[in-house]
């Protein structure tokens, strides 16, 4: 080879491999996380040992994922909920553990065609549920109402007709509607919310859940109180510890 040539091409030898590093280079997408540390106890039952809940929020540019864990004496439970941006609820799974952690029994429940498909798995037998969606109503799992609810119209006076589906495979309609701004002190300190009444629509019942979210945004949860089911304790459950950041994902 001519020597005169060589420092030419190993010149071009550099140029393409600098191009062809440079288009394989996969944007990166900032997410940003939240997470929040809950303590859970039935009102009027002081012996009893309080649960701890941790969750955590991840936002992208196309949805949202809430991870939560609920620890309790005798066992564990995983929640898994994606959602879009604006809290619209896709799907959701949840796990039940025994006290080792070893998982007992799952729940799916997926959303698609105007339909919300249950289905349970327990050892070797599933169970599907399909229920029908009423077209006039907001619809959410578990804590995608939270996230539903950081994109209210607060202070216009506005109700929300909201149709819940619980992994238990029950669903319910409920009203929402902001019921003023309260302060709100619990372990995490002191919070200026919004007291957020939900109203369950059952017989002749009426029962009310109260959320307290943050008045700023991203409008989290503070407090809440009210029953689980209708048989259950009311329960109250205070915000201990949160944390939030961004963090960079190929």
């Amino acid at each position: 080879m001519d020597n005169k040539r060589f420092p030419y091409l190993f010149f071009l030898l550099i140029l393409a491999g600098t191009f062809c590093f440079s288009i394989v280079q996969i944007p990166t997408e900032e997410l940003s996380k939240e997470k929040y540390t809950y303590e859970a106890s039935p009102k009027g039952k002081e012996k009893t040992k309080n649960e701890i809940i941790e969750m955590e929020f991840v936002h992208s540019s196309e949805q949202t994922m809430c991870n939560q864990r609920i620890l309790r004496p005798d066992g564990k439970e995983v929640i898994e909920i994606e959602m879009l941006p604006d809290g619209s609820f896709l799907s959701g799974t949840k796990y039940f553990m025994n006290e080792h952690g070893k998982t007992i029994r799952t729940v799916r429940i997926v959303r698609e065609n105007g339909m919300v498909s249950v289905e349970r798995h327990l050892e070797e037998k599933t169970e599907r549920k399909d229920i029908k969606l009423p077209s006039d109503k907001i619809l959410a799992v578990d804590a995608s109402l939270l996230v539903l609810m950081r994109n209210f119209p607060f202070d216009q006076g506005i109700q929300w007709d909201v149709f819940m589906v619980d992994f238990s495979r029950q669903s319910v309609s409920v009203s929402v509607r902001q019921a003023g701004v309260e302060k709100v002190i619990v372990p995490s300190g002191e919070f200026e919310c919004y007291r957020m009444e939900v109203v369950v629509k059952v017989f002749i019942f009426r029962p009310k859940i109260i959320f307290w979210i943050t008045k700023t945004p991203p409008h989290f949860l503070v407090k809440h109180t009210g029953k689980r089911g209708p048989f259950t304790p009311e329960y109250i459950t205070s915000l201990v510890s949160r944390y939030s950041a961004l963090a960079d994902v190929n």
